[in-house]
């Protein structure tokens, strides 16, 4: 089944995927420590998704609307190879960062940036790490409206 794409947003974050984060670190950690990550990485990720839809606000001339379903692609560019961790912990790594792509949902004190309505229904494409010296270090998120041809 092939389904067409209509909306995209490209977030580009400054900050890279926490190792704190990682499944594999979070067990030693202290609570405390973890819930600091994840709150920086949210706030990053938050401010970049304002600036994203800003961006979209000027180039499309009309507001940004959370989306439905959606892919999102990640590139991530680090300046060495010491960086890179596999896919599965680089997803679980980016759990808060996704978190804060969801619409609000009233719950006191969250990020929230309104780019997608729901996260269970953000399907995850690839996930690429990119070395570079020359590129600005961070991931790049590239969403994209998946139109489904079941509805």
């Amino acid at each position: 089944m092939n389904n067409p794409i209509s909306r995209s947003l490209v977030i580009r974050v400054p900050c890279l995927p926490d190792r704190r984060l990682s499944p594999n670190a979070s067990r030693k950690l202290h609570w405390g420590a973890k819930t600091k990550a994840k709150r920086e990485l949210q706030e990053a990720t938050f401010g970049a998704c304002l600036a994203a839809t800003q961006e979209y606000r000027k180039r499309a001339n009309r507001v940004w609307d959370p989306l439905k379903h959606a892919i999102i692609r990640i590139r991530i560019v680090v300046s060495d190879r010491r960086r890179i961790m596999d896919s599965d912990n680089t997803i679980a790594s980016l759990k808060p960062a996704l978190d804060c792509l969801q619409a609000y949902t009233g719950k006191w004190q969250e990020l929230r940036a309104g780019i997608i309505v729901n996260d269970r229904d953000l399907r995850i494409g690839n996930v690429e790490w990119e070395v570079s010296r020359s590129k600005p270090r961070g991931m790049i998120f590239t969403i994209e409206e998946e139109l489904s041809t079941e509805e």
